[in-house]
């Protein structure tokens, strides 16, 4: 823990921030390459919290508590020091460039659970992508509201998700992440914006476009498919292209490429030829067999060599 607050400067870049933060990085998703997005759950050793400013970054900035609850006094871009009390799930969100925060004491604890923060930065730049291409707003308008003790079911479910895709780690985790950026962009601006945005619906097949996503998606299974990628195939935004994949065939781009696409390629491999696991998993995009494993399993309920015996 930083003892000196003068070494704590006012701004740093979002990924240089668990270098002052007191808690331990437990899990990052700096080396995912997520675009736009950055996740990182901190871990607390200490059972007080003392008072530990974090500097503003130039992403936008939303914790959620993942663990434990703390009751004390909270400060946000230096102003006057606040009651606070947080439980596991609520959340702070503050504006980029303006997010500087500090908080100090008492972290609560049962039956000796962790006391854990999920930190994701969100870039600006995609704020204003979403925003100017569903309703042509003047990006300079968008300001978040900065907001403690924010109860949001929707974030915390995109949370937890991202988290199990750190940890899991496969070759699709970038799809999914960037679908969760867009659609936790949306949400964000619909509901925690200055300004009043109405965002338009999604509307019609529009030709053939499905059928060449399809096409795309099943020559690059072994590939890393992105929601850009897919996106451009479909000439049409990301946002625009994740609720109208979803409208056309009742699936997320990417429920579609992880749990049906690749699942049916893996059964015809296990069926069909003779290849190891390890071989079928990189085949379809899992860079370990024991993800696959646990992937298959999942969704069909039997094990890749039970699946193979049974055949």
């Amino acid at each position: 823990m930083l003892a000196n607050k003068e070494v704590i400067p006012k701004f740093v870049d979002s990924g240089e921030l668990c270098r002052y933060s007191p808690g331990r990085v437990e899990l990052s998703s700096k080396d995912r390459d997520w675009k736009n997005l950055l996740v990182t759950r901190f871990v607390y050793d200490t059972h007080y919290l003392a008072s530990s400013p974090w500097p503003a970054t130039p992403d936008h900035s939303i914790v959620m508590l993942d663990a434990g609850s703390m009751k004390g006094w909270f400060s946000y871009n230096q102003g006057h020091y606040r009651p606070c009390e947080f439980a596991k799930g609520d959340w702070i969100i503050g504006q980029a460039f303006e997010n500087h925060l500090d908080a100090f004491g008492d972290i609560l604890r049962e039956n000796g659970q962790e006391f854990a923060t999920l930190v994701i930065h969100l870039s600006p730049k995609l704020l204003a992508l979403v925003a100017d291409d569903l309703t042509g707003i003047d990006s300079n308008k968008i300001e978040l509201r900065h907001q403690i003790n924010v109860r949001d079911p929707l974030m915390a479910q995109i949370a937890n998700v991202l988290k199990l895709q750190i940890y899991q780690g496969d070759l699709y985790g970038k799809m999914y992440a960037e679908t969760a950026a867009h659609l936790l962009a949306v949400h964000l601006l619909q509901n925690y914006c200055t300004c009043s945005l109405r965002f338009p619906k999604i509307k019609g097949r529009l030709g053939n476009r499905i059928e060449k996503v399809l096409d795309y998606v099943q020559d690059n299974l072994h590939t890393e498919i992105s929601i850009d990628s897919l996106a451009d195939v479909a000439h049409m935004s990301p946002y625009y292209f994740i609720k109208w994949f979803k409208k056309q065939l009742g699936e997320t781009p990417y429920q579609f490429t992880t749990l049906r696409r690749r699942m049916e390629k893996a059964k015809h491999l296990l069926k069909c030829t003779e290849k190891p696991l390890i071989d079928i998993a990189s085949e379809i995009g899992y860079g370990y067999a024991c993800n696959f494993s646990n992937a298959f399993k999942q969704h069909t309920g039997m094990t890749p060599n039970g699946y193979r015996k049974n055949c």
